[in-house]
């Protein structure tokens, strides 16, 4: 599996539970929505392989921004973000979640987290 396959299959997935979702940041970004880019640490060798290993562990952050509202409004769907998140990848194990605001669309602050999730088993090889 291509480290891009595996991106769009984590979009799939999102998408399939109900999220609008992007293997990379939109140009002008329309809340809410998810958006799938690599983590910090994109690509690592398990603990116990420091040698060449075929298996490695791939990081992806999560990123999901909520449209604007109250206050209220805006963490109630975050949590359902997230929970979707959770239930939707399931292979994937959740690292940390941070909750911010971001800037978006001409200063608009909008209600963000980053969802750092990882799937300790993927085989990374040419597609075809």
């Amino acid at each position: 599996m291509t480290l891009a396959a595996l991106r769009q299959d984590v979009v799939t997935a999102l998408e399939s539970a109900g999220l609008t979702a992007f293997p990379f940041f939109p140009e002008r970004p329309v809340p809410p929505l998810a958006v799938v880019v690599p983590a910090a640490r994109y690509v690592s060798q398990p603990d116990e392989a420091r040698t060449f290993c075929t298996e490695f562990s791939v990081s992806l952050d999560v990123v999901l921004i909520m449209g604007r509202g109250t206050n209220q409004a805006a963490l109630d769907a975050l949590d359902a973000a997230l929970e979707t998140v959770i239930i939707a990848l399931g292979n994937y194990t959740i690292d940390e979640v941070t909750v911010y605001k971001i800037n978006l669309n001409a200063g608009q602050e909008h209600l963000a987290a980053t969802c750092t999730i990882t799937r300790p088993d993927v085989t990374i090889a040419e597609e075809g």
